[in-house]
C-alpha cells in the first residue's frame, strides 16, 4: 500500500503543477491575442472585418486561466495540510509555479494592455514598442517577493503578508480587461501613463512592506483583524447588490473587490500597532 501513499501525498504537488500549467496556457492565449493585433493593423487597411472583439475574448481567457491557477494555489495549500502532506518540494513547487502563473502571465496581460493602450491613442510608433517591456517590471517584483517570502518565512505570521501576496496581486491584473471591458466609460481613460502608473502601482505594492490582510485566520469579531476580514466580505456582498440595483454586470464586482482589499488593508496597515 506504500504507492497508495505516494500518490496520495503527491495529490498536492499535483494541483500546484496544474496551476502551473494554466499560467502556461494563458500565455499561450495573451500571445496569441498578440497575433491579433497585428492582424487589425492590416485588415483595416484591407477590408471591413476587425477582431477587436476576438483580440478581447483571447486576453479574457488568459484572465481566467490565472483566476483558477489562484484557486488552486489555495486548494494546494488546504490539500497539504488535510493530507499532512507538506514539504519541502511542495513549498519551492509553489514558489516556482507562483512565479510563472503570477508572475510572468500578467505580466503578458500588462505588455498586451500597454500595447493597447497605445493602438487605442493612436501615439504607436516602431521606437515605442520597446517601451511595452517595462510591463515585466511586475513579473520581476513578484520573483523577489516570492523570494522575500520563503527566506524570511512569512508562513509563521497568520494575520497579514508583508506586500500584496502573488496571488493577489495577479487578480488585480487580470481584473484590468474586465474593468476596461464592463466599466461604462472608463476606456475614455485608457491611455499609456493611465498603464504606467497601473504597472508601478501594482509592482510597488507587491514589493513593499505594507501589511496586507490575510484571510487565513478567523473572523471574530472579538479583535481587529478578524473585523477587517469581516468589513471585507460585507463590502463585497454590497457591492454586489448595488450592482443588481444599478444592472451592471456582476463581473465588475471582481475589479472592485480587489480595490476594495487593497484599500481596506492601507487601512488596517495604518491602524495596527
Amino acid at each position: 500500500m506504500k504507492w497508495v501513499i505516494k500518490i496520495v501525498k503527491f495529490i498536492p504537488n499535483a494541483i500546484t503543477l496544474t496551476s502551473l500549467f494554466l499560467g502556461i496556457v494563458s500565455i499561450v492565449y495573451i500571445i496569441e491575442s498578440a497575433q491579433l493585433l497585428v492582424i487589425e493593423d492590416i485588415v483595416r487597411l484591407r477590408i471591413e472585418v476587425k477582431p477587436t472583439a476576438t483580440l478581447w475574448s483571447q486576453l479574457i481567457a488568459g484572465a481566467y486561466f490565472i483566476i483558477i491557477g489562484a484557486l488552486l494555489d489555495f486548494a494546494d495549500g488546504l490539500t497539504a495540510r488535510l493530507l499532512k502532506a507538506q514539504s519541502e518540494i511542495g513549498k519551492h513547487l509553489d514558489s516556482l509555479a507562483d512565479v510563472v502563473t503570477f508572475g510572468v502571465a500578467p505580466s503578458f496581460i500588462l505588455y498586451r494592455l500597454l500595447a493597447l493602450s497605445y493602438k487605442h491613442g493612436a501615439e504607436v510608433s516602431a521606437s515605442s514598442e520597446w517601451v511595452y517591456f517595462i510591463a515585466f517590471a511586475y513579473a520581476l517584483g513578484i520573483a523577489y517577493r516570492l523570494a522575500r517570502f520563503n527566506a524570511n518565512d512569512q508562513n509563521q505570521i497568520k494575520d497579514y503578508f508583508y506586500g500584496l501576496p502573488a496571488p493577489a496581486s495577479a487578480l488585480t491584473v487580470t481584473s484590468l480587461p474586465f474593468a476596461l471591458l464592463l466599466t461604462p466609460g472608463i476606456i475614455n481613460y485608457f491611455t499609456p501613463t493611465a498603464m504606467f502608473v497601473v504597472i508601478a502601482v501594482i509592482t510597488y505594492l507587491t514589493i513593499s512592506k505594507i501589511r496586507m490582510l490575510s484571510l487565513k485566520g478567523t473572523f471574530s469579531p472579538k479583535n481587529r483583524t478578524g473585523i477587517f476580514r469581516i468589513t471585507l466580505i460585507a463590502g463585497i456582498i454590497i457591492g454586489g447588490i448595488i450592482l443588481s440595483i444599478l444592472g451592471l454586470p456582476l463581473m465588475l464586482l471582481f475589479p472592485i473587490t480587489m480595490i476594495w482589499y487593497i484599500l481596506l488593508s492601507f487601512a488596517y496597515h495604518i491602524t495596527m500597532p
